[in-house]
């Protein structure tokens, strides 16, 4: 019986490796293969997936029943905050609210022009307010928030049939 619990958590362990690694595929697919560049909350985004893609590959070596359920419950928090980056960036989008970014400057602030040449060279590529193209009328962070309900759904249906 243990050894089978075993194998159902490996399973478990490689559906949280998939997760982390179908968005962030998905995210350099389209930077690297449509020239999309991202902004700074774009960024933001694909460190909860880096996260869930290294508790997964650890999470092989986990022999103790508490041990799932920390995994699980870690997979469950990364995908909360993708979810909570998302959501502020849909809003950010929308203009609903406000984020400073580099790529927005106030020009009293600038005393010298090397201050204005740094602030430039440190500058995003993409503003963060401006939407990336929109794939059936939704931005990928609009997206994104879709897939990380829908993946935290799913790692916790996993769980659920571990206990």
């Amino acid at each position: 019986m243990q050894f089978k619990r075993v194998l159902e958590f490996r399973r478990g362990a490689v559906l949280g490796f998939i997760i982390g690694v179908l968005p962030l595929l998905a995210a350099y697919g389209a930077e690297y293969l449509f020239s999309f560049s991202p902004c700074r909350l774009c960024l933001y985004q694909r460190l909860p997936y880096c996260f869930i893609i290294a508790t997964s590959l650890f999470a092989g070596y986990i022999n103790q029943n508490h041990g799932y359920k920390v995994y699980y419950n870690v997979v469950l928090l990364g995908l909360l905050v993708s979810f909570c980056l998302a959501l502020f960036h849909v809003g950010v989008e929308n203009h609903w609210l406000y984020y400073k970014s580099t790529c927005t400057f106030d020009k009293s602030s600038m005393a010298s022009f090397e201050q204005y040449e740094a602030m430039i060279n440190h500058a995003d590529l993409s503003a963060c307010d401006a939407p990336t193209p929109l794939f059936l009328g939704a931005s990928m962070a609009a997206w994104n928030a879709l897939y990380s309900t829908v993946a935290a759904l799913l790692v916790y249906l996993n769980f659920r049939k571990q206990i």
